[in-house]
């Protein structure tokens, strides 16, 4: 009862947020953001390109998805090129699992959410008499919400990751692991976690190697699930980017 109450808080927060995100997004739309976005995502290469360094900044493609759904609905950044940071994000996200793998490196989103919070929320109250100063805090506000729901929906099926296991499902085809890949990563929010999981079980012989690689293919479709939620809400830009990016996916 306790992990749903927390799952249904974390989604308020998490639509909120997005939501935040957005208005702030269209505020800070001035011409020099415009220019600067649509100068560093104006071709196929750079919108990919971005889409890499992003993610491999951020450690996690969902985020970065997150941004981009938000500036995109706001009519800073084309849709097509927001598609092009998408797949850029895509191919980012496997850096974030070698980290993940080779250095044992974890995002603590919380970690990043509340000083967000805080820095926004201050800033959007007091510097009420500077718009741009406001927007700024806004949208550093609406980021850190998101990135708190998003860390409240992980915390409250945390014991998923911390109980699974595959001893009483082996044997099966690979079509039942790549569907455990993507129920599991929908609901932890994490495909880097599902490629531990799946790492951790191949290591220690419990699954084969098409099984893992099975589950780490599920978790790649899994992930869509939080920009298909962003979606839920706004203008058909946003609808169509979270087809874009399952479709690609898919």
């Amino acid at each position: 009862m306790q992990s749903t109450f927390g799952l249904l808080v974390g989604l308020g927060i998490f639509l909120y947020g997005m939501h935040q995100l957005e208005s702030a997004a269209k505020d800070l739309s001035g011409r020099r953001l415009k220019s600067w976005l649509l100068h560093s995502t104006n071709t196929p290469l750079s919108s990919i390109s971005s889409g890499i360094f992003l993610t491999a900044l951020l450690q996690s493609s969902s985020l970065v998805g997150l941004i981009v759904l938000a500036f995109s609905s706001a009519g800073v950044i084309p849709l097509i090129n927001a598609i092009g940071v998408f797949l850029g994000a895509n191919l980012g996200t496997t850096l974030t699992g070698w980290i993940v793998t080779l250095l044992g490196f974890k995002l603590d989103i919380a970690e990043f959410a509340l000083p967000l919070v805080a820095l926004g929320g201050i800033s959007h109250v007091i510097f009420n008499k500077s718009s741009k100063i406001k927007a700024a805090g806004a949208l550093m506000l609406g980021f850190g919400l998101l990135l708190f729901g998003l860390s409240l929906m992980k915390d409250s099926v945390s014991n998923l990751q911390n109980v699974l296991t595959f001893d009483n499902i082996q044997g099966y085809t690979p079509i039942v692991y790549l569907l455990i890949g993507v129920i599991i990563t929908a609901a932890i929010q994490s495909s880097s976690a599902m490629m531990i999981i799946a790492l951790t079980s191949l290591n220690a012989g419990i699954i084969n190697l098409p099984d893992a690689a099975a589950l780490v293919i599920g978790a790649d479709l899994g992930t869509t699930s939080t920009i298909v939620l962003g979606s839920i809400t706004g203008n058909i830009v946003k609808r169509q980017l979270a087809f874009a990016h399952c479709f690609f996916n898919l």
